[in-house]
């Protein structure tokens, strides 16, 4: 297995798009958008399932 490869599912996403008051959804979405940061600079490839784009949709 490659280890340039990284698959995000869907919590990841939904965490990172969401915008809530509450402050632990304020939580969530700072540690989602920086995990998907740190793999961006390890320069990762991001990958998800049609499964994944259908649950955030």
């Amino acid at each position: 297995m490659k280890e340039d490869r990284v698959f995000v599912d869907t919590n990841i996403w939904i965490y990172g798009l969401t915008k809530s008051g509450l402050e632990a959804d304020k939580n969530k979405k700072e540690i989602s958008l920086l995990v998907l940061e740190k793999l961006l600079k390890q320069q990762k490839q991001i990958f998800i399932s049609i499964q994944v784009v259908n649950e955030c949709h």
